[in-house]
């Protein structure tokens, strides 16, 4: 569900709660969960383990939590499930690990990525055009072997005629594709 950069660096889809707990996400058995929001069945039905609650939060908030501006975690409605944390539960997720900083996906950005809780959080995504042509680039960042704490973050665009759209076409494509999925 997430990796670690160099004992420095938290690498997930969605993010942290102030309950997160890597010994637990770590010690899971990845495999018992067929889906994000269920355990695994066996054939017969019966649950095929005993993941607990701590195991089954922990996913979820890895999976679908994001940062916001406010300190604290409230339940993260507009996902579903998870959370969104604010600054302070960053930094105390990263002085309890002893990390640099936690880089995530999980949510289109216009510019293809954006940073957070005071650069601490850095939010990567890498589908250009994810709602229409024109309405996001994309973006990856490359993480230099001693120079941990500033990545190259490069951005790009999968489909670079979108480039000479408008504001008000880009914005335009953006409400069409929003409208289709209402």
């Amino acid at each position: 569900f997430c990796t670690v950069i160099d004992d420095e660096i938290l690498v997930v889809h969605g993010g942290i709660s102030d309950e997160s707990d890597l010994e637990v996400l770590e010690t899971l058995q990845r495999q018992q969960f067929v889906s994000i929001l269920r355990a695994a069945q066996s054939a017969n039905g019966t649950s095929a383990t005993d993941c607990d609650a701590a195991e089954t939060s922990n996913v979820i908030n890895a999976v679908w939590s994001d940062p916001g501006p406010l300190n604290g975690c409230i339940r993260n409605s507009q996902r579903g499930g998870g959370c969104v944390w604010g600054p302070d539960v960053t930094d105390a997720f990263l002085a309890k690990y002893d990390f640099r900083m936690i880089v995530r996906a999980h949510e289109c950005c216009q510019e293809g990525h954006r940073w957070t809780h005071n650069r601490k959080v850095l939010t990567i995504f890498s589908a250009s055009n994810y709602y229409a042509r024109g309405s996001n680039l994309g973006a990856y960042a490359v993480f230099k072997y001693g120079q941990l704490d500033e990545p190259c973050v490069s951005t790009y665009d999968a489909d670079p005629g979108a480039e000479e759209a408008h504001v008000t076409e880009q914005v335009g494509a953006l409400e069409k594709a929003a409208l289709k999925e209402l």
